[in-house]
């Protein structure tokens, strides 16, 4: 659990400095396409309850995460503690196979979370990926951008589109290890 948390601390440090990052190209493409940019900051604001239901999803499974590595921990102090009295009655299988189970249902735990987050991930870079195409259409033909506004607005999203999915990834990350915190 101290490793979680030390990666905790890690990912909230990560998350300000994407964020700020994330915020100034946003910053940037409100000055040469403001519209477009309210318009992006739209769209990703309909996005947040979706967000919001994978974030339970995910601190959910860093609790169980949490307690099934209290189960770890509780078989190998029992383990250890017992060791005269299970080598005595020749209970180091049943031992051993308990431990097995247990840290096998951790790592299982620890997979699926992985899955969960770069799931998360996958559906930002889409979502994204489709807002880009609609931005550049709606722009081109219907705002009557500038070639060169255009272009500023391009990079700034293209720029803070890697930093915002980073953030993202970094607060599913938190959200993940919080229950570790909270048990410390």
């Amino acid at each position: 659990e101290m490793a979680r948390v030390g990666t905790l601390a890690g990912s909230l440090i990560a998350l300000l400095s994407n964020g700020m990052v994330g915020a100034l190209m946003l910053g940037l493409a409100f000055f040469y396409a403001p519209l477009l940019t309210v318009l992006l900051l739209a769209c990703f604001g309909l996005l947040i309850p979706w967000q919001r239901r994978s974030g339970k999803a995910i601190y959910n499974a860093g609790r169980e995460t949490s307690n099934k590595m209290g189960k770890v921990f509780e078989s190998s102090m029992e383990r250890l503690q017992n060791l005269k009295v299970v080598k005595a009655y020749g209970a180091q299988d049943a031992e051993l196979a308990l431990f097995t189970r247990r840290y096998g249902d951790l790592i299982k735990e620890l997979v699926a979370n992985e899955w969960r987050s770069v799931a998360a991930s996958r559906r930002f870079q889409m979502v994204s990926l489709v807002l880009l195409c609609g931005l550049i259409l709606l722009g081109l033909t219907t705002l009557h951008l500038a070639p060169a506004s255009m272009l500023v607005f391009l990079f700034a999203f293209v720029r803070a589109t890697p930093r915002l999915n980073a953030a993202q990834t970094k607060m599913n990350e938190i959200l993940t290890d919080l229950p570790a915190y909270v048990r410390i």
